[in-house]
């Protein structure tokens, strides 16, 4: 629930005048306290809702709409109607192209003003090319109740035409809901207006799954002028409901904080019986939907309080609205939405609860509480900043005492015996909670008037280091660069890169992909250089690619770069490194040509394209015909190449080097040594 019950001790009780201080009362309803960083609507009443659909408001909370009523449509108020005109289309109406008609154009903003109201001599009139050609007028509406609560469809046209035989009346009749596909049904042929038309029968056939009716006027062909026209005057839809409705959804109206440094939850208390639900979007300034690329899950909707709002922060966002569906599979069963608030922090770089004494909204930043102890809801750090000092506010004049903790988001405990003013740098964590345990008795009663926890600015972000490998020739290829944060230290979960490969000429990205972090110790907050490693790496076309080739394998990758975060939210970028692809391998002999050995023998090779890598071979026979499986003796790293070899036993001996270079190509051992 929103509002919480407000236990006697533990919290100070604020004299009554504190009420008024840093509350804008809105209405009855709904109020916004600013100085506490709260708005809250009760939904007494909808005076803070800018618009709504099927919703019923009664007793302080919303509801399905389930009560049967008639509701018009016209180009008056509804921005969901469309009309369309087409000039030129045979006398024989066709019947299955629908409901969008080939080469119709649609009405302008003008045209549909002048269809808006009945008898005001405004109207639309269009006139054929050809003799043998009908013009006609194509209308949609959508319904804002669902198509499982209308009973009646009733459709009224008035306007004219100059044929002797009148006019027609279509409405596309859907074969499925989920399909458009369907058939224009002829539901009246008059030849006087107004026309009126009225479905009784399966009214839900003739509206689609988003709730759309189509209708189309047509006139028969005229033999007393060249041309036929028709005139639209005026067009409306009612519709009777029966109260069946599925969805309901209303907007609130801005909230607009006098003083903001960031957005913090929503929270609302419902009820919601199987088969139904509530969902919460947040909308911007203009009324969008906020996208997912901001607020990941918003363009779905959330079905479970709380919304956490800190990825708004350093966004722009200084007002938002609220949007709530209410849905239900059953329509006699409703979902209720009691109330919903919001909390910001209005203060610059600082996370406070001065515990409003005001019953509706004491406990809002309080996730539990008990005769005790309590608990805060989780503190989430701001992108760009770090902890800096936890301060509270007591009054012990009554006795007893307050032991103040710092715990992770799971409730443990990270710093205990935490005090006024103490610095909490030395977290390892982006979100907390703070706890409060009252040592109390009988007699005595500590009183926590407010707590708060400061931020401190960071600003810089990651650091990168050295890039290997940039030349390649293998198909697969681990990518490895070296990272760094010395202020909050990384946050090696956020590793990642981005490819981009020349697709036959062409430069195509792939998303941001995880890498991962190899080192020993590469743990959230550390502030030692790590490998970041971008694993199996395809450098050709194969099906692994994570990008979309369209069929293309003409596929090499071009380039790659890392990112990762530090603990602060900073996002560090490393250089974009162009990769050379080298396929050719290098090659390498041994320089001694030696027939005897008595010892060591030290052996020196030469190698060339750039090795980076020479290893040594030998092969033993006993009888210098048949001779044993090669053996790697050594691996030499770096030029000169060379290598002292102790026989392990008498008999024959024969040698071979095997250069790699930086690519990864691996020269092919000679038939002989």
């Amino acid at each position: 629930m929103v509002v919480k019950s407000f236990t006697k001790i533990i919290v100070a009780t604020v004299f009554l005048t504190l009420l008024l201080t840093g509350v804008f009362v809105i209405n009855s309803s709904a109020q916004k306290y600013d100085e506490y960083g709260i708005f809250i609507d009760l939904l007494n009443d909808k005076s803070f809702v800018s618009s709504d659909e099927n919703c019923l408001f009664i007793n302080g909370s919303v509801k399905i709409l389930q009560n049967p009523g008639n509701i018009t449509y016209d180009f008056s108020t509804s921005n969901a109607s469309t009309a369309w005109y087409r000039n030129n289309v045979p006398e024989v109406f066709n019947p299955i192209v629908g409901p969008d008609l080939l080469l119709q154009q649609e009405f302008t903003p003008g045209m549909c003003e002048n269809i808006s109201y009945l008898g005001d001599g405004k109207k639309v009139t269009n006139h054929s090319t050809s003799e043998w050609l009908v013009p006609l007028h194509h209308f949609r509406f959508q319904l804002n109740v669902s198509r499982e609560a209308v009973d009646e469809i009733h459709f009224f046209w008035n306007g004219s035409c100059n044929s002797d035989d009148g006019i027609r009346v279509f409405a596309w009749r859907y074969l499925l809901p989920s399909s458009t596909a369907g058939w224009w049904t002829k539901l009246k042929s008059v030849n006087e207006t107004p026309v009126d038309v009225v479905i009784y029968t399966d009214p839900q056939d003739y509206i689609s799954s988003g709730d759309y009716i189509d209708f189309v006027v047509v006139p028969y062909r005229t033999y007393t002028y060249n041309r036929t026209c028709v005139s639209t005057d005026y067009v409306s839809l009612e519709i009777a409901a029966s109260g069946r409705t599925m969805r309901a959804q209303f907007d609130t109206k801005p909230i607009n904080p006098q003083s903001l440094w960031r957005w913090e939850r929503v929270m609302w208390n419902v009820s919601t019986p199987p088969g139904t639900r509530v969902k919460c979007q947040i909308l911007n300034k203009s009324g969008g939907v906020i996208g997912d690329e901001i607020l990941d899950g918003n363009e779905k909707g959330f079905t479970k309080p709380p919304v956490m709002l800190h990825p708004l922060f350093g966004n722009g966002y200084d007002q938002i609205s609220l949007r709530f569906h209410l849905e239900t599979s059953d329509p006699t069963v409703t979902p209720t939405l009691f109330e919903y608030a919001v909390l910001w922090q209005p203060d610059k770089e600082v996370w406070q609860d001065k515990f409003p004494a005001d019953p509706d909204i004491s406990d809002l930043r309080i996730e539990k509480r008990t005769n005790s102890y309590l608990i805060s809801i989780p503190i989430y750090l701001p992108q760009g900043y770090w902890w800096s000092k936890f301060h509270a506010t007591v009054d012990l004049s009554e006795g007893g005492d307050i032991n103040f903790s710092i715990l992770d988001y799971s409730q443990k405990t990270l710093i205990d015996n935490v005090t006024s003013g103490d610095k909490i740098s030395s977290l390892c964590t982006r979100v907390i909670r703070l706890r409060a345990d009252f040592m109390v008795n009988e007699t005595e009663n500590p009183r926590l008037e407010e707590w708060y926890v400061t931020f401190k600015k960071d600003i810089v972000g990651p650091q990168f280091g050295s890039f290997s490998p940039i030349s390649v020739g293998q198909p697969t290829v681990d990518f490895t660069i070296q990272a760094k944060d010395g202020d909050s230290g990384l946050y090696p979960s956020s590793a990642s890169y981005r490819l981009v490969y020349n697709v036959d000429g062409s430069m195509k990205n792939s998303t941001w992909l995880s890498a991962i972090c190899v080192s020993d110790n590469c743990t959230d907050c550390t502030k030692q250089w790590h490998t970041l490693t971008a694993k199996y790496v395809p450098v050709f076309y194969s099906s692994d690619l994570p990008i979309d080739t369209k069929g293309e394998t003409n596929v090499t990758l071009y380039s790659i770069q890392f990112s990762i975060e530090d603990m602060a939210g900073n996002i560090g970028y490393s250089n974009v490194y162009k990769i050379k692809i080298d396929t050719s391998p290098p090659s390498s002999e041994i320089v001694e040509t030696i027939k005897e050995m008595d010892g060591n023998v030290t052996f020196h090779a030469e190698a060339t394209d750039d090795a980076q890598q020479v290893k040594l071979y030998y092969e033993f026979s006993f009888d210098n015909k048949t001779f044993q499986e090669p053996e790697m003796f050594g691996v030499d790293d770096n030029p000169p190449w060379e290598w002292r070899f102790q026989p392990p036993g008498s008999g024959y001996y024969r040698f071979y080097s095997i250069a790699v270079d930086s690519a990864g190509n691996t020269e092919t051992p000679p038939e002989t040594g």
